[in-house]
């Protein structure tokens, strides 16, 4: 399923219902603040595992149902569209003729096909408002009578791994000078039944370079079903290879990164991480 956004109105649409969904936060939603929703402290972390660099999952890039090339540095999709293109996007407006207005807000390209569905990437045509995705995609089967869209909707590029989900993160104290160890507040992604991630897997992904910190948290998946309530903030300790000094901190869990300074702005805690 196509990830959705905190404090944004997403819309995604199938052809089993076309319904505006206004979801808060990743795939689940809610303001909130570090705190859960009893008042309580945020739920403490236990141990995560380190990954050394050759062991951590290789990370990729998705928008939607877009797989990106490129990895971390992600390349959109230019392929302009064919007939067969053109077709199958014109089965949004005949599938759901009120959503003609949704594909007329995007310049589509084609991202991936086979020889029986195709997909499709959207660059927005207009400046976006605060906290609204740039992109789209729309993922089509073909059948005997043409096209059928299967999913269609806003998305942001996101960076996790094959076989894990991710969290966004802000900082839950001032980073210290002389020690590698921060202390940060994580927010899943995922749908969760509203739990925290205290007995699955957490691996910190971190990409230092000369000015920056990127940290990419990832998170073992609920194995199962799942509801979609808010999700609790999190406390996790993350060690760096070394302390951070002056260099800025930032989430990688979307491209473009997300700065995180210290103390956290109001819309990142408001928007539980996904803004800076």
């Amino acid at each position: 399923m196509a990830a959705s956004y905190r404090g944004m109105t997403r819309r995604y649409r199938t052809i089993a219902g076309w319904f505006l969904t206004s979801v808060l936060v990743a795939s689940c939603g809610g303001l909130g603040s570090p705190a859960d929703a009893d008042g309580d402290d945020p739920v403490p972390s236990v141990n995560p595992p380190t990954t050394a660099e050759s062991d951590r999952p290789e990370l990729e890039a998705t928008c939607g149902s877009v797989l990106l090339e490129g990895g971390t540095a992600p390349v959109l999709p230019s392929e302009p569209l064919d007939d067969e293109a053109r077709e199958a996007l014109a089965s949004i407006g005949a599938t759901a003729p009120g959503e003609a207005a949704f594909v007329d807000d995007y310049g589509w390209f084609v991202a991936e096909r086979d020889g029986s569905s195709i997909t499709l990437f959207g660059r927005s045509l207009r400046s976006p408002a605060p906290g609204e995705p740039p992109y789209a995609s729309a993922t089509f089967t073909r059948s005997e009578e043409g096209f059928r869209p299967l999913g269609w909707g806003q998305c942001r590029i996101e960076v996790s791994a094959p076989g894990w989900g991710n969290a966004h993160w802000v900082l839950d104290a001032q980073p210290p000078a002389d020690s590698p160890r921060l202390a940060v507040l994580i927010n899943e992604t995922a749908c969760a039944s509203g739990q925290a991630p205290t007995d699955r897997e957490i691996v910190p992904v971190i990409v230092s370079d000369v000015d920056r910190v990127t940290i990419i948290v990832l998170v073992e998946p609920v194995h199962g079903d799942a509801t979609c309530p808010s999700n609790p903030w999190h406390q996790l300790t993350v060690t760096l290879p070394e302390p951070p000094g002056d260099r800025a901190l930032f989430d990688g869990s979307e491209v473009p990164a997300l700065a995180r300074p210290w103390p956290p702005t109001p819309s990142s805690l408001e928007s539980l991480g996904y803004r800076e």
